[in-house]
């Protein structure tokens, strides 16, 4: 069971990644993309890159609780 339910959070946390590095390839096309206009462009762009880095972090602190939560309800042991 306990093996299982890592396979569950690994898993987020790779779909997270992999979304992670599609979304800063396409930011990367659209800051190529909208250079013609300048600073203002980039701009826009790193802000979204913050804001979903930010994001990343708060969803990776979230399947941390999730885990927890999980492992507790089904009292499993983790390795330490």
């Amino acid at each position: 069971m306990e093996e299982t339910v890592k396979k569950l959070i690994y898993t987020g946390v790779g779909v997270a990644v992999k979304t992670t590095s599609f979304i800063e390839n396409k930011f990367n096309e659209i800051s190529e993309t909208i250079k013609p206009y300048g600073k203002d462009g980039k701009k826009v762009v790193k802000d979204l890159i913050t804001k979903f880095d930010e994001k990343k972090v708060t969803i990776e602190e979230r399947l941390k609780k999730d885990k927890e939560v999980i492992l507790a309800k089904f009292n499993l042991q983790t390795k330490k």
